[in-house]
């Protein structure tokens, strides 16, 4: 009962997140490349998601298959590790593209040192097309090398990854596909961070405090409650990842290291 209801209240809060995210895509406001890109991501990443325990939720069929996966259920175990390919490689495009979003806002804080003193609403330094299609696909050939080192597994024997469906998720048995994941996740997180703290330096150094006040004034609040709050998110991100690393690590040298290595599992962002 326990597992049924943990699985229903994961689909849940994927399917509140994907009907949010949806509205906010629909909603007919001006939204810079980059967030779209992130919106659409996390949209997908939803799917991906739920769609395991949703199965397993409304199937009979569905359930007794993904609970006893085995040559029998050839199919399913293929679905299963495309879904855990699919989340992982959708989690660090995510994590990377945390430097996409941070690093342009670091950048436009010192443009703003530069010339001026505050900080205004309609006016400012603009990105070159070309600059934002790099931020907007750089994220995706970042994650590349996950497929890469799974292809050639996938190519020629994919049952031998033993999809399992675990919890709420599908995973699949890699050791070194899972230290490369957690990896490439970790690196733009912590950049992202590094940059968030830079960026919160520039505000409170580099600008007069009362002409920071005004600017901030001229602001709509919800866009700064927004982008406080993806600020959070990439740090909370970064410490919970930081965790996953730390707990695979300590379990790896541990009597459960052969249960650790058979871990492709995440906690997504």
């Amino acid at each position: 009962m326990a597992q049924r209801t943990f699985k229903a209240l994961v689909t849940v809060l994927d399917f509140c997140g994907l009907i949010l995210l949806t509205a906010l895509l629909l909603t007919p406001a001006r939204r810079h490349p980059i967030v779209n890109s992130i919106v659409v991501l996390c949209i997908l990443h939803c799917i991906i998601g739920a769609l395991p325990p949703f199965l397993w939720l409304v199937s009979p069929a569905s359930k007794a298959a993904l609970t006893h996966l085995g040559p029998s259920h050839k199919g399913w175990q293929l679905f299963c590790l495309a879904d855990a390919v699919l989340l992982n490689y959708f989690t660090i495009v995510k994590s990377a593209f945390a430097i996409s979003f941070t690093l342009p806002c670091v950048y436009l804080a010192l443009k703003f040192t530069g010339n001026r003193d505050k900080l205004e609403s309609q006016a400012g330094p603009q990105f070159y097309k070309r600059t934002t299609i790099a931020l907007c696909v750089g994220p995706f050939l970042w994650a590349s090398p996950l497929i890469l080192e799974l292809a050639p597994t996938l190519a020629h024997n994919p049952v031998s990854l033993q999809p399992q469906f675990v919890g709420p998720m599908c995973i699949a048995v890699n050791q070194a596909a899972q230290i490369l994941a957690l990896v490439l996740t970790l690196f733009p997180l912590t950049i992202a961070v590094i940059a968030s703290g830079v960026l919160a330096f520039i505000l409170l150094k580099c600008y007069k405090l009362p002409d920071l006040r005004r600017s901030l004034a001229v602001l709509n609040p919800i866009r700064i409650v927004r982008f406080a709050a993806l600020l959070i998110t990439i740090v909370v991100s970064a410490v919970l990842y930081s965790l996953v690393l730390a707990v695979w690590l300590q379990a790896s040298r541990g009597p459960d290291s052969v249960k650790a290595r058979h871990a492709f599992m995440f906690i997504s962002p």
